[in-house]
């Protein structure tokens, strides 16, 4: 049996549009999700939210 630390990184297409709200939202994510990396890439043309979770071991 392999043991491996993975974290899991899921992107979002978003309705998120500018600068103020992409940190009113992560903070309510973070309210949420408080042990998430979140974080929001505007310049993407569909507005991209990245959640990664902290790393978790997976039997393999």
């Amino acid at each position: 049996m392999i043991y491996r630390n993975m974290k899991i990184v899921e992107i979002f297409k978003t309705n998120v549009s500018t600068e103020k709200e992409a940190p009113e939202t992560t903070r309510s994510l973070l309210r949420l999700y408080p042990i998430y990396k979140i974080n929001f890439d505007l310049e993407d043309e569909e507005n991209i939210l990245r959640v990664e979770t902290p790393p978790i071991w997976l039997s393999l």
